[in-house]
Order: structure tokens, then C-alpha cells, then sequence
């Protein structure tokens, strides 16, 4: 009510209202779950740690060094991700007002009176097949470099099997 009336013709205005409706449903849970996972996740790693550590310094240090790959490559296509998403935001709202056009009782005379549906269904299939074919890119970039990150973690820790192993063997440790 006491917004200003320029805030209404404003594209960004519209581009972060549209954003927060979009992920008010599930973004706080959302965090909250993630912050719970982290919590946990670092009571795992120092337990780990503290075992590796007892274990073998070098062992510890190879399994921390292949991880920092994984983490560099998350936090790389999450930025990808979210500038994607604010770039995107403007087509986005524009294909839901094309579908909105469509779909909306209130609408349908003059979309019928004028000859729009066809051109409406265009539009609104150009925006989204590129949406689409955007983020896909985007996803399959990310998911080459999650399997090139995964491949070398998993690589290092069968070396790290096969260490213990080797130490079983010579007799430095116990199975035990």
C-alpha cells in the first residue's frame, strides 16, 4: 500500500518478486536442512580426521588434497547457477505471462476475438525450450566436472585401500 507507484514499472522489481514466489515454498526449509547437514557432516569429518590422523598423517593429507577439487567445483557451477537464474528471471516471467494469457478464464475472448492463441503458444514454447535447453547445458557442464571430480576421490581413496592393505600385509599394522 505504501510502495511507491514506481516500483510497479520497475522490471527488477518484478524480477526479484517474482524469485522470492517462486522459492518461498521451499528455500527456508531448505536452508535449514542444509545447515543441519553441515553440522553433521562436521562431526563426521573431525571423527574421520582424528582416526586417518592416528593412522597415518599422509593418509589423512591425500584424502583431504583429492576432496578440495569436489568442493572448488560445486561452489564454480552454484555461482554459474545463480547468475543463470537472475539473467534468466526476465524470460522466465515473460513465459509465465504467456502461459498465464492462455490458461486464464478471464482472457480467453480476447485471445479467441484477436487471433493470439497461436502466437501466444509460440512464444511461450521459443521461451521455454530455451530456458530448458539453457539449464540443461548448465547441468550437464556440471555434472562432467562432478564425475571428473568424484573419479579422481574415488581413485584416491582405492589407493588408500590398497595402502592399508600393503601395511596389513608387511605386518606394520593389524587388521585389527
Amino acid at each position: 500500500v505504501e510502495v511507491d507507484l514506481a516500483y510497479y514499472e520497475n522490471p527488477e522489481y518484478h524480477d526479484s518478486l517474482h524469485r522470492a514466489q517462486r522459492e518461498a515454498p521451499y528455500r527456508p526449509t531448505r536452508i535449514v536442512k542444509g545447515l543441519a547437514q553441515v553440522g553433521q557432516s562436521a562431526v563426521s569429518l573431525l571423527a574421520m580426521a582424528g582416526l586417518l590422523l592416528a593412522f597415518h598423517w599422509g593418509v589423512a593429507a591425500v584424502l583431504f588434497a583429492v576432496s578440495i577439487p569436489g568442493v572448488f567445483v560445486k561452489l564454480r557451477h552454484s555461482g554459474r547457477m545463480y547468475a543463470w537464474s537472475r539473467q534468466a528471471t526476465p524470460r522466465e516471467r515473460r513465459a509465465w505471462y504467456y502461459h498465464w494469457m492462455m490458461t486464464d478464464g478471464g482472457h480467453a475472448k480476447e485471445i479467441r476475438l484477436f487471433g493470439l492463441g497461436a502466437l501466444f503458444r509460440e512464444r511461450f514454447r521459443e521461451l521455454r525450450a530455451a530456458l530448458r535447453r539453457e539449464r540443461i547445458g548448465l547441468l550437464g557442464r556440471r555434472a562432467a566436472a562432478d564425475f571428473a571430480a568424484q573419479a579422481a576421490a574415488t581413485a584416491a581413496v582405492f589407493a588408500t585401500y590398497g595402502f592399508i592393505a600393503f601395511e596389513a600385509v608387511a605386518g606394520s599394522i593389524t587388521l585389527g
